[in-house]
């Protein structure tokens, strides 16, 4: 009979562990599920908004010549063979490079400085940390994978690569740098070649040093001694540089291990349409971004 007792006490509390389980397991999924359903609507948003967040103008510092993104789509279009490409160097009628444009998620045009529309996942005074939360938050995903055969090259902007939990080289580097320069630093995406084909990556000005940041790269640092100087990092050829609000292209004839220097002139500046801090607000649908 005291057998008979325990066993059944013991499928009582199996039941019942079982049940506590599966409740648990549930909720957590529902959880997991009511998060990919708010990224999604703020994806939606982003996609939908993109026009008035990354709408703005450069000008070129040669000729101050003037360019606003709202007529990119009408220049580009009357380019030969524009719809087999993505990225465009804008010149000026010096044949100056002045201004790159690259297709958003949207599939419209923007000017390159427009895509880091000021905005960082969190606060945090560790210079290695946004790099650290890269390599774990973020996958290497060619955009022909992500988009659709059609889209070869598809650039997110800063708030749009952190939600994303896939992106290549551009969407690593677009989000690092923003969040560098929300936290202070002197930081650019650069856009060159490596010897695999073109490449984008962040290059950091720190206290008289040019840091060379990889930003797909899925080590993680723990302090600034484990960022790689430039200087040796020859494979790397940078041919243009940009921040929020300003543009570099390199002049020299010779490939380059510095990315600063005569070789490499500021050739326009880029003003938005909004302010930073009020695109970053908008974007951000009052909800906070999550860690």
């Amino acid at each position: 009979m005291r057998t008979l007792i325990r066993y059944t006490l013991l499928l009582i509390l199996i039941y019942v562990g079982s049940t506590v389980y599966f409740y648990h397991l549930s909720e957590n999924q529902k959880i997991e599920l009511e998060k990919e359903a708010l990224i999604k609507k703020e994806l939606s948003f982003l996609e939908q908004s993109q026009q008035n967040i990354q709408s703005g103008h450069v000008k070129s510092y040669r000729n101050k010549e003037s360019f606003h993104s709202k007529d990119l789509d009408e220049a580009i279009s009357q380019i030969e063979g524009h719809s087999k490409a993505s990225n465009f160097v804008w010149q000026d009628h010096t044949g100056t490079t002045f201004a790159y444009a690259a297709r958003g998620v949207d599939k419209n045009y923007y000017f390159a400085n427009s895509y880091l529309i000021g905005f960082q996942p969190y606060e945090t005074n560790k210079l290695w940390q946004p790099l650290v939360t890269l390599a774990i938050k973020k996958t290497y995903q060619f955009d022909q994978e992500q988009y659709g055969h059609k889209w070869q090259d598809i650039w997110q902007n800063s708030y749009q690569a952190y939600l994303f939990s896939y992106g290549d080289c551009e969407d690593h580097a677009i989000l690092l740098a923003d969040w560098l320069i929300e936290m202070g630093y002197d930081a650019r995406v650069v856009i060159g070649r490596v010897p695999s084909g073109g490449h984008a990556w962040v290059i950091l000005f720190h206290k008289g040093k040019e840091y060379l940041l990889e930003a797909t790269d899925k080590r993680r640092p723990r302090s600034l001694g484990d960022f790689k100087l430039a200087k040796y990092a020859p494979e790397y050829q940078p041919k243009y540089q940009f921040n929020r609000t300003r543009f570099w292209a390199y002049t020299g004839a010779n490939l380059t291990t510095r990315y600063s220097g005569a070789n490499w002139i500021e050739a326009s500046s880029y003003f938005p349409d909004s302010p930073w801090q009020a695109t970053y607000k908008e974007a951000s649908l009052a909800h906070p971004p999550r860690q």
